[in-house]
């Protein structure tokens, strides 16, 4: 994975020089921080392009052309972990970069946060709130969203379930944030999963 931060700015002009490199039309669908900078505006830096079941086959050759000619050596990548809401597809936003062979799209400022919300580290939970910061995400819209990924999410439910309460917390409040307890499902854990392994590590000493 390339060490180097790219900007929006430096995103774009990466995307425009595959398009121009195209010989025929394809799509990307970009998801993660790279889909916040193109999409939403967001400043901060991200040192790839992530992106959800594409056909990078098809830009294969232009890709490596694009890095060539612009010095940006920017990887281009399908998540292999991500997973988002039924139906995001139809609520895809697409990026008014001036390409003609290149589609491009990112996720709905929803599906976005609630795929940040996942995994709770502390670089999604930043661009989660400069998402907010720039939208305005609607609280009941974002706790809907966030239970119909919950739906099919595989994994520990435990660490998602935590972030959005966190989230709503720092961003709503306690009041509207003990809501969100009333939402989660029976034999989830109900507080942050690095606090309960502490806990269960001192109990281990304490015997």
């Amino acid at each position: 994975m390339s060490l180097s931060r790219y900007a929006a700015a430096e995103l774009a002009s990466f995307l425009t020089a595959i398009d121009a490199a195209l010989h025929q039309a394809a799509t990307l669908v970009v998801i993660g921080g790279s889909a916040l900078a193109l999409g939403y505006g967001g400043t901060a830096a991200t040192n790839d392009i992530d992106t959800y079941e594409s056909d990078l086959e098809a830009i294969e050759a232009a890709a490596e052309r694009a890095r060539a000619e612009t010095g940006l050596n920017i990887p281009i990548a399908n998540s292999t972990i991500a997973q988002l809401p039924d139906g995001y597809e139809e609520r895809l936003k697409q990026v008014p970069l001036p390409t003609k062979k290149l589609t491009i799209f990112v996720l709905d400022a929803y599906d976005l946060a609630a795929s940040k919300l996942l995994r709770g580290n502390q670089h999604d939970r930043q661009q989660l709130t400069q998402l907010h910061e720039l939208v305005s995400l609607d609280r009941a819209v974002l706790v809907s969203r966030f239970r119909e990924l919950m739906t099919g999410f595989v994994g520990d439910p435990t660490e998602p379930w935590w972030s959005l309460r966190h989230f709503v917390q720092e961003t709503w409040g306690e009041l509207l944030a003990a809501e969100i307890d009333e939402l989660i499902p029976r034999g989830v854990h109900r507080g942050h999963p690095t606090t309960q392994g502490e806990a269960r590590r001192t109990r281990k000493r304490s015997r």
